[in-house]
């Protein structure tokens, strides 16, 4: 991993059921959780996640858990990518991958917005 130069952010909220009372009820109509994860892609490896109950949409607020993963990424990362679903089509993020010169990221100018295949 240590000579790793390359990272794509891949960057998902999926449905998972659930029985529990206490779980809310998903857009699917189950109840259940809609965690969100943001996964290196060549790796493998979780970076961030954030815990949701199943009613929250997918599209909220996905930047932190973004910023999050990006933060994470060791400094042999000379090459970044962001893969996101439509979910990941929301302002806040959009604007921040977008920003070159972006306060706090490590990888600034040199992180690419643009989705990876």
């Amino acid at each position: 991993m240590s000579d790793q130069r390359l990272a794509t952010v891949d960057q998902d909220a999926t449905i998972i059921e659930s029985h529990k009372q206490q779980a809310l009820p998903t857009y699917e109509g189950m109840r259940g959780y809609q965690p969100m994860l943001a996964v290196w892609a060549e790796m493998g490896l979780v970076l961030a996640d954030q815990f949701r109950d199943g009613n929250v949409p997918a599209q909220m607020e996905p930047l932190e858990v973004a910023q999050r993963a990006f933060a994470a990424l060791p400094s042999t990362v000379q090459e970044y990518y962001y893969r996101g679903d439509s979910a990941c089509h929301e302002s806040g993020l959009v604007n921040w991958l977008r920003d070159e010169q972006r306060a706090g990221d490590r990888a600034g100018a040199s992180a690419l917005p643009s989705a990876r295949g």
